[in-house]
């Protein structure tokens, strides 16, 4: 096929089934009858299947015609399925990687530098997104150094004819402002110099002469002034240099149209704190005051407006909160008045609402309470309602995990209760038995919290339309490290951490990941080992979930069990389940076809 009608094929097939993903899966949501449900999960299963088949043969042929020799046309043609499919937020990056390694020492040598910015700015925003599901320093470096790549292009300014390319180098200047601003360590002192330079650059006579009237320039501008207002973050521990930078920023702010709920309140507030011009209290009762004057949001007409401010208020309040509360008891003065109001909005958000945005907000909202709340029983209901049922196929899994577990558990602690002695305080066979609803407790919610780290990296996880990637599957083993960051320091989750940690170490310790986890160390290990025998069960035998692979009956799966019986599997655990025969059965039963149960008693949580 000639490459031009290839790309054209590739670009709207790849894009067409992204679509078609999207519109199964939010098919799901919108039914309420069992039967239908089924067989909407059923189809669903069935198109996603597809999807992977074909989307894995159009990759395999796209790597084909990479060999091909670049000219201007063919450069070009590349280049437009790439920024097709990154403004219609198809932007798989793995994908465009491909595309990109091929096109960019093109445009290097023939110094197309309107297209460098754009190939640039598409790679920062890539690995910046990936340092926000993960944390790691090194994706949120590589996209700095991308960004910073892109601004150097200002010095080719009048050579880039499209001012849709160039308007690329001040987004650069407001991505490395914003988030760099938020940061406590010791980088304020270089986002103000960007700011400085941006400034100048925009004020300068080649920048005016060419866009100082532009719209969507002056709107960039604007948007970095308040950006700039980031750097309050931590500023009191920052040097005396930079406080006094960040004083004549807010004294001669130029863009004072927000209200309480905006960052100049906040830069505001933290100034004048900072400097005794207003009282802690005068401060703490206006801002709780207006979370309280807010109404709640109605999701069947407008929410937009009401729930931002809500949102805002509320990150806002717990800012200044902790900056100017010096003790739990201060800070719950106000937030007692409060804290009903704002959990229930964020437990209220519909799942659908602006999804992806609304669960990072949920998440950071979990970490606002972390050191707030002191009931475990709140802490667990809301980490549940905040974070794992927002997730339907991580939430999903981990109930048929803690089911499949559990299951397992109820028969093994009749027969063998001296597995369950170490942790919980079970030193005998007679705690045990008089423990016994307790420990299925643990393990039921050990099965429920055990993949937390997982709601992360959701769009990794829930990549179903092509096989991941190297990097993507070395992301996706970071799972049990950020689900424990997330809850090491609270002390009331402690008998879950090696859980989370070592639910991926094979029994006998050689194998799995974390490397650094010793599972023959942990008190832990027998529940460690019940739960890695539940997980393999449910992600093995899954077909309505897990669509990219058929899935296994649960005889094919259990003498799977049986040859890594020692090495990967716990073989107690494992002759335990074949000397039993009803357990065998009702563990056959669940992940075939009550596994279907399992999901809409989910589907339909999630929808409350």
């Amino acid at each position: 096929m000639d490459i031009f009608k290839f790309l054209e094929k590739f670009k709207n097939e790849y894009m067409k089934n992204r679509n078609l993903q999207i519109d199964v899966e939010e098919a799901l949501f919108s039914i309420d009858s069992f039967d239908k449900w089924k067989e909407s999960l059923i189809k669903r299963s069935k198109i996603t299947r597809k999807i992977y088949l074909e989307n894995e043969e159009l990759i395999e042929k796209l790597k084909e015609y990479l060999n091909i020799e670049l000219n201007e046309d063919i450069a070009l043609a590349f280049y437009n399925v790439l920024l097709e499919m990154y403004e219609n937020e198809c932007d798989d990056y793995p994908v465009m990687k491909l595309i990109i390694d091929k096109i960019l020492p093109y445009y290097t040598n023939t110094n197309n530098y309107g297209k460098l910015v754009k190939i640039y700015h598409m790679l920062a925003f890539e690995y910046y997104e990936a340092f926000g599901r993960t944390g790691e320093a090194k994706y949120i470096k590589q996209a700095c150094e991308w960004y910073k790549k892109v601004i150097s292009y200002k010095d080719y300014y009048s050579e880039i004819k499209d001012s849709d390319e160039r308007i690329q180098i001040f987004i650069a200047y407001s991505n490395l402002i914003a988030p760099f601003g938020q940061m406590k360590d010791g980088t304020k002192d270089m986002v103000f110099d960007y700011y400085d330079q941006v400034l100048e650059f925009f004020n300068s006579k080649l920048v005016q002469d060419l866009d100082g009237k532009n719209e969507y320039f002056i709107k960039h501008i604007e948007q970095i002034k308040r950006d700039i207002l980031y750097v309050d973050e931590g500023i009191e521990t920052a040097t005396d240099k930079v406080k006094s930078r960040f004083y004549d920023l807010v004294d001669n702010y130029p863009l004072v149209e927000d209200d309480l709920e905006g960052n100049y309140f906040r830069a505001k507030c933290k100034a004048d704190l900072l400097r005794g011009i207003v009282s802690k209290d005068s401060i703490m009762e206006k801002i709780t005051n207006n979370i309280e004057s807010l109404p709640l949001p109605n999701y069947d007409s407008d929410p937009d407006d009401t729930l931002l401010l809500i949102l805002n208020y509320h990150n806002n309040a717990i800012d200044l909160y902790d900056l100017i509360c010096n003790s739990a008891s201060d800070k719950n003065k106000y937030l007692d008045r409060v804290l009903d109001k704002l959990i229930k909005v964020h437990t209220q958000i519909p799942y659908g609402f602006y999804t992806q945005m609304m669960n990072n907000v949920c998440q950071e909202f979990y970490r606002d309470l972390h050191g707030i709340l002191t009931d475990y029983k709140d802490k667990k209901s809301l980490l549940l309602k905040l974070i794992l049922v927002r997730q339907p196929t991580t939430y999903i899994h981990s109930l048929m995990v803690s089911e499949i577990a559990s299951i397992i558990a109820k028969e093994m602690i009749e027969e063998n209760p001296e597995f369950f002695i170490g942790p919980l305080n079970i030193n005998s066979i007679e705690d045990v038995k008089n423990k016994k609803e307790d420990i299925l407790s643990y393990i039921l919610n050990a099965g429920l919290l055990h993949d937390v780290g997982k709601c992360f990296i959701v769009d990794i996880v829930n990549r179903q339309n092509r096989r991941l990637s190297s990097e993507e599957f070395s992301l996706i083993k970071t799972h049990p490290s950020l689900g424990l960051k997330m809850i090491e320091e609270d002390m009331d989750f402690k008998d879950y951490f090696d859980i989370m940690d070592g639910h991926h170490k094979w029994y006998n310790d050689l194998g799995g990941y974390p490397l650094e986890f010793n599972k023959k160390e942990s008190p832990y290990s027998f529940y460690i080992d019940l739960i890695t025998i539940a997980d393999c069960m449910d992600a093995a035998t899954d077909i309505l979930g897990r669509n990219y692979t058929s899935g296994k009956n649960f005889d094919t799966l259990y003498q799977e069990l049986v040859k890594e019986s020692g090495t990967r599997y716990n073989p107690k655990i494992v002759k335990f389940i074949g000397d039993h025969k009803s357990l065998y059965q009702k563990l056959s039963d669940l992940t075939s076809d009550g596994r279907a149960n399992i999901y809409f008693k989910a589907y339909q949580e999630i929808l409350k």
